[in-house]
């Protein structure tokens, strides 16, 4: 190992090339300090020339490097470290993975091979045609990156943020507060706590959740989820399904290929536009006193249950309009299989269940999804194959819960609501019998009942008033939503 002192009186600007691992740690003062694993003198290569210092190390390097220097690192031959630096860098083709901590200055890395880590940079950060994955925390400054060939982690920035080219793993973009412009993502996309988002093509899915001002999207080619939205999200194309809740700022979305299920209250002056080639649920928070929406609803092929006595009501052809309140939020929705209109009113427990659904779909995996992400960070090897790990667990546990919480759990409850409704229809005689509509504003009777009922002997189905009382227990909280799933089955079987 030889040690040389350098002067850098004189030098704006380091250019360093090694053979192996370079390490660089920004010190005060201006004397550069070298320590490089060569053990010849000749095998190292000075040279100055219009402010720039350049060295050529045949072998492995760890640089003290001063801070009012900017740094410029070419063709190594291995990893690069560098800490503390003060003024800007530059790490071009790195062989390895380049890892950078607390930069004063701006950054910039291209083409690095393996991964690229930097945290705390306090100016604008580049990062372009990195081959491994790239993750960048708390950055005070602009990002712009582009072709990304791994994964994507984002979090803590307050710049804007652009990701050109395309990104080809997953894409996590956690707490901006600058905008985003998001080109092409290969895999799943999630952004959260954004002030306004522009996102191009997501090839898997997307999640959106805390935008604050303003997000549109012009495809998804996967599922599309959004919580707790303040800002306008407008939606092109979404291939798969769409779930939302708590939608602030209204939403659009005009090209839906699957099932739509949004859970929010309406903000007056808001408008909330869904058109979907599945069904379409649209349940509204608050009672139907505290809401002042105008509806426009076309279901032309399908049923629409309407759970809510629209004012000013007009049915024409497979258009039904119709008013709430003062009908300052707008709502029109379009589905080519059938379309549910929910309005939850304080006592009203089968939305509750409907609440528990999208919280468990939404919500609960979303926190998981971020404690899982935050692993992310962690150093080493070891970390980072715990990390995968646990995002294949937990892509089984998403499988899991789609197949059985979304087609078991909740189609056995709409399926009993829908009997129900029909049981609740020909008692009452209230609707129109045999068309393509079902009103299902009547609350059900209020009698709490001790237990199912029992069956006649002799008979194979259950009965209207058995799944009254099943669904009369769910909604007064004394099953869940799985136990009344298997009461139902039970009865059914």
């Amino acid at each position: 190992m030889l040690h040389r002192e350098i002067s850098t009186e004189g030098v704006n600007t380091v250019e360093v090339q090694t053979r192996g691992r370079l390490l660089i740690d920004g010190v005060e003062g201006a004397t550069l300090h070298l320590a490089a694993d060569v053990d010849d003198l000749a095998r190292i290569a000075e040279s100055r020339a219009d402010g720039i210092l350049r060295l050529e190390i045949q072998g492995e390097a760890r640089i003290q490097l001063p801070r009012r220097c900017g740094l410029r690192v070419t063709d190594t031959g291995g990893d690069v470290r560098i800490i503390g630096a003060g003024s800007s860098v530059e790490v071009v083709r790195p062989a390895g993975d380049v890892r950078i901590r607390d930069i004063s200055g701006a950054l910039t890395v291209h083409g690095a091979a393996g991964d690229v880590d930097v945290r705390m940079a306090r100016a604008e950060v580049t990062c372009t045609r990195a081959a491994g994955d790239v993750r960048l925390r708390d950055i005070d400054g602009d990002l712009h990156l582009a072709d990304i060939a791994g994964d994507l982690v984002v979090e803590q920035a307050s710049g804007a943020i652009t990701i050109d080219g395309q990104t080809a793993g997953d894409a996590v973009l956690l707490r901006t507060r600058g905008p985003v412009h998001v080109t092409s993502v290969a895999g799943d996309l999630v952004v959260t706590e954004c002030d306004t988002a522009q996102i191009g093509h997501v090839a898997g899915d997307l999640r959106l959740e805390g935008i604050r001002v303003q997000a549109s999207v012009d495809e998804v080619a996967g599922d599309c989820v959004l919580d707790s939205c303040d800002g306008s999200i407008s939606l092109g194309r979404v291939i798969g399904d769409l779930r939302g809740r708590t939608l602030g700022g209204g939403i659009t979305a005009l090209d839906v290929g699957g099932e739509v299920r949004v859970h929010t209250p309406l903000t007056p002056g808001r408008e909330y536009q869904m058109t979907a080639s599945g069904p379409v649920t649209f349940l509204i928070a608050g009672g139907p006193s505290e809401v002042s929406a105008t509806f426009e609803i076309h279901c032309p092929r399908g049923r629409l249950h309407l759970g809510a006595p629209l004012d000013r009501f007009e049915h024409h052809d497979d258009v039904v309009r119709g008013q709430l309140g003062a009908g300052e939020a707008v709502v029109r929705i379009s589905s080519r299989c059938r379309v549910r209109l929910l309005v939850r009113g304080r006592e009203e427990g089968i939305e509750r269940a409907f609440e528990s659904f999208v919280d468990e779909l939404v919500g609960g995996i979303g926190a998981e999804v971020r404690e899982t992400i935050s692993t992310f960070h962690g150093e080493g090897t070891a970390q980072r194959e715990q990390w995968e790990r646990r995002w294949r667990e937990l892509n089984e546990r998403l499988a899991r819960l789609s197949e059985e919480m979304a087609h078991r759990t909740a189609e056995r409850i709409e399926r009993a609501m829908r009997q129900a409704e029909r049981s609740w229809q020909s008692r009452a005689a209230w609707g129109t019998r045999g068309g393509p509509w079902s009103w299902l504003w009547q609350s059900p009777p209020h009698a709490r009942p001790t237990g199912p009922s029992t069956r006649p002997a002799g008979r194979s189905r259950a009965t209207g008033e058995e799944r009254r009382a099943v669904l009369r227990m769910l909604a007064e909280g004394k099953i869940t939503v799985e136990q009344a799933a298997a009461l139902l089955e039970a009865l059914e079987e």
